[in-house]
C-alpha cells in the first residue's frame, strides 16, 4: 500500500489585496511548510488540528487545508482504483 503526503505547495496564483501573504512572505512559507510530509487528515489548530492558520485568515486557512486534505484523499482513491 502506498502512502500518499504531500510533497509539494508552490502558489498557484495571487493578488497583491486582501490575503497576498499567503503567497509570498517568510509566513506564507511557513503556512505551506507545515503541509510537507503531511498525509492524515489536517485541520488548522482552532479545529484541533495541527495547521496554524495565518494570522487574521483563518477562513482561508481553513479553506487550504480542506483542499489539501481533498487532494490526497483524491490520490489516495486513484492509487486504489476508485476514482476514475
Amino acid at each position: 500500500m502506498f502512502i500518499h503526503r504531500c510533497s509539494s505547495f508552490p502558489p498557484v496564483a495571487h493578488s497583491k489585496d486582501y490575503g497576498s501573504a499567503a503567497a509570498d512572505n517568510v509566513a506564507g512559507r511557513s503556512f505551506r511548510e507545515q503541509f510537507l510530509g503531511a498525509g492524515d487528515q489536517l485541520a488548522v489548530t482552532k479545529d484541533g488540528g495541527s495547521i496554524d492558520a495565518l494570522t487574521g485568515a483563518t477562513m482561508t486557512s481553513r479553506a487550504v487545508t480542506q483542499g489539501v486534505n481533498a487532494a490526497l484523499a483524491c490520490a489516495a482513491a486513484l492509487e486504489g482504483g476508485s476514482l476514475q
